[in-house]
Order: C-alpha cells, then structure tokens, then sequence
C-alpha cells in the first residue's frame, strides 16, 4: 500500500512513499529528493500526440494516402472496356491465333434493351451484344445469377434478366468474394494530385491486384445470334460479323475511407441519390434530364426541347423493372466510385504503341505485334465495320490485322493492367447514376449533382463530399494530421500529469527497502541488505484494481486517418480512437516503462540530461518531430523495442550498499497502443542497506587509511573516547550539517551511528594518559591469580609469594587456548597490531579531524595524533 504526500519530497514535487514510518522513509533528512525512500514525477510531458512505434515511419513511406478499394457491384450502367478479335478458325499450327483486333469500345452494361426489330432499334445488333456481354460479366463476378430465357431472338422485344441477388444476408450479395475486391480484404492507396485538372490514381496493394490480374479481364465468345445482327457494312468497312470473340475489362471500382466511425458509415449506406432507381416512392414516376431525342423513338411524347419531363411507365413497363429492381444496389455515400478510366492506359492495336492487350509470342517476330494498321492504310481509314465513321459523327476506333506467323494472344492479367490505374477527376466528381436509364440521350451531360440540387437531395451530395474529406480531396495530399498545437491543448494529458507507485522489493523476502534499525529489525535490515536482487514494477496510483490491458489496432485505420488531412483525422481521433475520453480516464489508457538507470552505475545522469536526451528533448521543439529526427528515432526504438507492461517484473542486482537513485521513463498510450499521450521521467529512491559493514570495514582488511575511525560493534575499547576531542566535535558538526552525498551513504549512517554509540557511553570514557602494555583477552574468566601464577593461598594469607620465571604476567607469553586476543604493542606494523593468538586485529588510533563541505565527500583533515610507542622491554608497563 502506498501513499500520497503533497509536500514530499518538495512543496512543487508531491511523491508517493510506501506505508511506513518517517525514520524508515528517511523523511527525518534535510534533503529529501537525496534521500527520502519515495518516487515521484521529475519530468512529464503531454504536449505532442505522438505516433507510437514505427508508425510514422510508415505514413512517410507510404506511397500514398491508403484506402479501401472494392470492384464496384456490377450493374446496369457500370463501365467496361471491351476489344473485339478474330481467333483464326483454320485447322493446323496456326489455329486459334488472333489474327484481326479492334478497340478498346468504351461500354456500359445493360440488362434490359430493347432487341426487337421494330423502329430500328437494335442497329447491327449492338443492343443485343450489350446485353449478352452484361450476361456474360454477371456470371463472372455473381453466383447466382438468372437467365434471360432466350429462346428466340427473333421475337424478342425486350429482354430483361431475372437479378442476381445483390443483396443478401451477408451484405456482399450474390458476389463471388475470391474474385472482387472487396472492402474486408486488400486496400489501395491514392496518390497525391498536383493540380485540378489531374486524374485520380490507384494503385492496388499485393492481394487486390491478384483478383485484378485474374478475374477483371476475360474473354467472352460472341454467338451466332450476334454475328446475324451485326450489319456488314460498305465494303471499304469491313464484315463486323468476321469477330468472333470479345476481351471484356471491368474498370469500375469503389473505394472507401479506413477512418470512418460506424455510426457515420450507417449514415453514409443509408444516404442515397438513386433517384432514377424506381422504389416504393418513386417507382411511377422517373425524372432525367434529356439534352436530344429521337423523334421516332419519342413514344413517351417528350416534345422538342423539353429539358426536364416526368412521365409514367405504363402498367407492362412498371412490372418489368420492378422485378428487376426491388434488391438493386443503390449508389450511397458509403463507397466513392472511381470513374472513367484514363482510356490512355488501356489502347487499342493502333499505331506504335504497345499498351494493348495483345502480344507476339513468336520470338523471331519480337514482342510486337505489326500488322496492317487501319488507321493509316487503305482501304479502311480508321475504324473497322460499325466502329468506322467517315465523318463527324460517330467513332473511328482502332483496328489491324496480323499474319498469323506472330502467335499473337492476349496478355497475362499482370500485362494488361498498369501498375497504377488512372480515373478521370471529371467523370469521377460527377456522381454519375449509372444504375438505369444510362443509354437515354443526353444522360451524361450534365452532372448529376445538379439533379440532385433540383430535387432538394444536398445531403447526399453534402455526405458524398464529407466522406471524399477522410481521404484528403481534393489533392490527396499526404500530411501528418495530429501536429494541430490547439486540438493537443484541448486534451486533459496536456498539463495534468498522473501519479504511479513503484514497487521495488528484495527479490526473496519482499521486503521493502527502506531505512531498517540494524539492531532492532535485524531481520528486514539483513534482507535488505547487499548483494541483493531486486524486484520492480510500476502500478497507477489512485486507481485500484487497474488492470493494464492492451487492445489491437488498425494500422491501414491510423495510416489513412493520420494523413488524410486535419478534419478527417480529428474526427477520427475523437469518434473513433476515442482520444478525449482516454486523455481524461487514465485507467482506461496502457502504460509502458523503462528503467534508464539503477543508481549504481559509475555515471548517473542528472534530470537535466534526461531532459535534453532523446526522451524529451523533441517535445521542446517547434512543430511535430520529422522522421529522420535522430532523437525521435531512438525515442520511439526505446518505447517499441526496450519498454515494458508496467506489470512485467524488472529485475536487478545490487553489489554495493547505499542511497539508489532509479530513473525509470513512463510512457502513456490509448488502449490500442497507437498514440502516445504523454512521458514520464519517474524518480524512485531505494536504500540498500550495508548488512553488518559500515564505512570503517572497508579501510582496515590489510590497510590503516580509513577516513572515520573503525568504530562498530562487537569491538573492545582500550581507553575511551573525548567529548572534546577534535574528531567527536567535526562528527558532531557534519551529521548536524548533514550535507552527505549519496555515494557517500556508508559514511553517513557510520557518522550517526558513532553519535548514538558515544551518547550512550558504549564507547568508553577517556581515562587520561596511560601506559600500556600487553593487552590479552580470554574467553573465560580469570582472576588475578592466574597471571601471577605461584600459590594462590600463600599470596591470599601472607599477600606475598613467589613469582615463576614464565606466567601469564610475563612477557614470555605461556600458550593459553582460551585467549583468544594477545596484543603488545610494542609488536606494531604501523598503526596494526598483530594479534598473536586469533585472527582479530589491534588498531592503534588517536586525534585527529574530519571535515565535509557542500557537495563534496568527508575527508580526513591533517594528520592522526596517536600514542608514542616505547619499544625498550624495560620501560613498558606489563
């Protein structure tokens, strides 16, 4: 358990102590942040939201801004490109060559068309191959898809299909997910644009582009039915009835932003401008925008130069879109479709170029295929049959044909498509509806927004421009979002720092260390004492029962949110991440550390330093720290590579005793680990207690330069100590000054402890001057008789006797097992006496001074006045 205090170890720096006196605390010390046994907060800072890890490292290297990318569902009115070819039918090594191309024809598919013959409608049965084509896509990319039972072509008017199931129970509908891209697999990212007029680029991450490489462009062979329909045309055209089979590239594809919370998503879905879709509400009445018509096809009865008419679907009309249209997908805010596919990336076989479907595969010819090219030779003049136009009107679409010799095929998926795919920015932005009614005249030329203007629909488009923000339109422009200084101030980790409690304990016995009376806790002092293996760990304070759990993040999430721009990213922060609510609930957050420094090292660092080191030196700087930062750099290795749950157990080994000073930086994230919220510098004070040693042991195993005189316990004491001698007054005056630095702990606690001692007079009075001879000491009793020796009764009656030549009183010394201790003094090697029975040693010490001052170690001050030793036998006292 531990324990707050406001005023420890300073009035500006409250610290959290263990629950324990103020003796063991050492708050009974003048300097408290020295020596008092607590931890506290030296550092904190929380004015930068950073990116933990290497996240930053990846939105710099991220090629662009990362989105989620979808094949748009297909439907009515979505955007193909087809190419037409003939495959050579003639038997032998040549069959099935392709040996004459056209396109790319730039489509849209069409599920129901009016096929029949009446009013020319189907002109060389472009209608009828639209319609099949759209047949053909659904199959591909749908399960379950129903069959226009065609029968006879013939009799047909109209041909409706019966719908794929868009929409079912997993709200991908009935498409076949290992061939589309979807939003749950794969993303893309959209590059920077650098003006206005610039297309929208895409370029696919490894996984879409694999279903993009094998699934969005596939050959359909054209039928009989079609070959009849297709007209052939003037001679100097060519017979459109020669193709027998078509390359079909879906080129509509849907992206979505990774930030967008659920609750903003739901109302992007349920936000719709599928006015022209005929619903509950809307299904009598259909309004578009005509620009011309065909007067013999006017059987609505439009009349010339009518811009905008509503009309009603007769009763067989109503019926049949209405089976088709009730589960259609609807264009939402929920996904951008990226429209108008820069027709430069896919060419047709025209000229020099390369970019085309199609490739010699014989090696002698080269890569290229080169053949008769209609746009330049004759008879043709550009175009081939249907596709060919002499004048103004209409489309001269690229044609040629080859020698069978080239082997020429299709290319592989990974061929055909660019490495990155290129919108129209126009046709993008235009929102255009192309679910039904996209073949009318006019429908394209104006955009839809104004439709949706006119009918009072600016939520839709409002939403559709909301979701565009999330991913930086209109630029695209890669930023890092989070530098906003006021967003950053607004949160409550900007100025309120935390407290912790750290908990440190002997490894054994899970004692704390504190200051123990050695001679009353014996037992805490002992276990505490060095060499000693330590335990630590960190736990928040004031909130019981935390438990630091730590939540798994997004990365594609936080990449596209933190460059997407300022708007989008703040939202996402607030809505998603939830960045206010953990900067204000810190048990909600996750917490790391870092020990830096154990208090033993050889150089300890000063708060200062830390201050200007790698771990805070960034946060002192203007704007947001770069990626090539060096300091950032190793801040963010430190906290990804070397930090630790403040749960996980640190250990360490103390081989030396004293005041520890422990640095451990703290490190505060949101639950998912992604933003760091705030750093800490954490001070924790420990005392490794000396065990039976003090200072003056260290000085007197084979050497006599000690600083304080070898005063400890179990010790005897011939003569006594001074009260006014000059080293009982300098100890008085340093432990009243109490000026001790911490390395110098040994000292400190033998200064105090000869205090204690020489107040309680366990150290002996100074009797004057003395004459000293042998000293013996035994661990029996003897009495006077003993050292005499002789007769005992004869000295007791007659207080005389005789002397034997050798006794204990002699200076020849008799063997004696129980004298343990035999010194003379006149056998000295300096200031040692050799002990002549036993290991203990004689230490010869007199007068003399010590003195500390500020910041400095105690030092002896001149030289030790002691005792003049008279070596001659005869003058020695026994």
């Amino acid at each position: 358990m531990a324990n707050k205090k406001d005023n420890y170890p300073s009035l500006k720096t409250p610290g959290v102590y263990p629950n324990a006196t103020d003796k063991q605390l050492g708050l009974n010390n003048d300097d408290l942040e020295q020596f008092s046994l607590g931890n506290w907060n030296s550092l904190y800072r929380g004015n930068k939201l950073l990116l933990s890890g290497d996240l930053l490292e990846k939105v710099k290297d991220t090629v662009g801004i990362k989105v989620k990318v979808r094949t748009s569902p297909p439907k009515n009115g979505s955007r193909i490109a087809v190419w037409r070819y003939r495959r050579n039918l003639e038997a032998g090594s040549q069959q099935n060559r392709i040996i004459l191309a056209q396109g790319p024809i730039w489509e849209h598919l069409s599920d129901k068309e009016d096929v029949g013959s009446t009013n020319n409608s189907d002109i060389n049965g472009a209608k009828l191959s639209r319609f099949l084509r759209t047949k053909d896509v659904y199959h591909k990319f749908y399960r379950n898809v129903g069959d226009a039972n065609l029968d006879d072509y013939e009799d047909f008017k109209e041909i409706v299909f019966q719908p794929p199931d868009f929409l079912d129970s997993t709200n991908k509908g009935g498409l076949r997910t290992d061939r589309v891209m979807t939003f749950d697999n794969g993303h893309g990212f959209i590059l920077e644009r650098e003006g206005e007029d610039d297309e929208i680029s895409l370029v696919l991450d490894s996984t879409n582009r694999g279903k993009l490489e094998n699934h969005h462009v596939f050959e359909r062979e054209i039928t009989e039915e079609e070959k009849d329909r297709w007209g052939d045309g003037a001679s100097d055209r060519g017979k459109d009835s020669q193709f027998t089979h078509e390359l079909i590239a879906y080129v509509d594809f849907d992206i979505q932003a990774f930030t967008i919370d659920d609750e903003t998503l739901d109302d992007y879905k349920n936000t719709t401008w599928d006015f022209l879709t005929p619903t509950s509400e809307n299904m009598q009445k259909i309004k578009y925008r005509v620009d011309g018509w065909d007067q013999n096809d006017d059987k609505h009865g439009l009349g010339n130069g009518i811009a905008n008419t509503f009309f009603t679907l007769d009763e067989n009309e109503n019926k049949d879109v209405n089976a088709y249209l009730d589960r259609y997908p609807k264009e939402s805010a929920d996904a951008i479709t990226l429209r108008g596919l820069e027709y430069r990336i896919l060419r047709g076989p025209d000229g020099g170029r390369t970019a085309h479907p199609f490739v010699a595969k014989n090696p002698n010819w080269g890569s290229k295929p080169e053949g008769r090219n209609f746009f330049q030779d004759e008879p043709y003049n550009g175009g081939y049959g249907y596709y060919h136009s002499e004048s103004d009107f209409g489309a001269n679409i690229g044609a040629v044909d080859w020698n069978p010799g080239y082997n020429v095929d299709i290319k592989s998926g990974e061929d055909f498509w660019p490495q990155t795919l290129k919108f129209l920015h126009g046709s993008t932005i235009r929102m255009g509806n192309y679910d039904l009614l996209s073949q009318m005249p006019g429908y394209y030329s104006e955009p839809v927004r104004d439709e949706l203007q006119s009918i009072g629909r600016n939520d839709a488009v409002e939403k559709w421009q909301e979701h565009f923000d999330f991913i930086g339109y209109p630029n695209f422009k890669l930023e890092i979002a989070i530098e906003n200084p006021s967003y950053v101030e607004s949160l409550s980790t900007f100025n309120t720092p935390l407290n912790f409690a750290v908990n440190i304990k002997d490894s054994i016995t899970e004692k704390e260390l504190l200051y123990y009376d050695s001679e009353n806790q014996i037992e805490s002092y002992n276990n505490t004492s060095y060499p000693l293996l330590v335990n630590l760990n960190l736990e928040l304070f004031d909130y019981e029962n935390f438990d630091n759990n730590k939540e798994d993040y997004n990365e594609n999430e936080i990449l596209a949110a933190i460059a997407g721009g300022e708007d989008a990213a703040i939202n996402y922060l607030n809505n998603v991440i939830g960045i206010p609510t953990y900067a204000s609930e810190p048990d909600k957050c996750y917490y790391k550390y870092h020990v830096i420094q154990w208090g033993d090292e050889k150089q300890l660092l000063t708060n200062e330093q830390i201050e200007n080191s790698y771990f805070f030196s960034f946060y002192d700087t203007e704007g947001y720290p770069t990626i090539d930062d060096f300091y950032y750099r190793k801040y963010q290795q430190s906290q990804l590579v070397e930090a630790k749950s403040i749960d996980d157990i640190s250990n360490h080994s103390y081989n030396t005793p004293g005041i520890k000073t422990i640095k451990i930086i703290v490190y505060r994230y949101t639950p998912n680990t992604a933003f760091i919220l705030q750093t800490y510098l954490v001070t924790k004070n420990i005392v490794v207690n000396d065990g039976v040693l003090k200072s003056q042991d260290f000085a007197i195993f084979g050497a006599s330069d000690f600083t304080l005189l070898p005063v400890t316990d179990n010790q005897a004491i011939i003569g006594g100590f001074d009260e006014d001698s000059d080293y009982n007054n300098s100890i008085e005056k340093i432990v009243k000054d109490d000026q001790f630095l911490k390395e110098d702990y040994l000292d400190r606690i033998s200064s105090k402890d000869y205090i204690d001692k020489f107040n309680d007079k366990i150290l002996g009075e100074n009797p004057g001057q003395l004459n000293l001879g042998n000293t013996r000491l035994f661990k029996k009793p003897r009495d006077i008789y003993s050292f005499i020796g002789g007769n005992k009764l004869e000295w007791i009656n007659q207080g005389s006797g005789s002397l034997p030549i050798n006794s204990l009183a002699t200076d020849i010394f008799i063997d004696d097992t129980d004298c343990i201790v035999d010194l003379n003094v006149a056998n000295s090697n300096y200031s040692v006496l050799e002990n002549k029975s036993g290991i203990a040693k004689g230490i010869l010490v007199g007068d003399y001074k010590v003195n500390q001052s500020e910041g400095t170690s105690v030092i002896k001050e001149g030289s030790m006045k002691t005792a003049v030793l008279d070596k001659v036998k005869d003058r020695q006292a026994f």
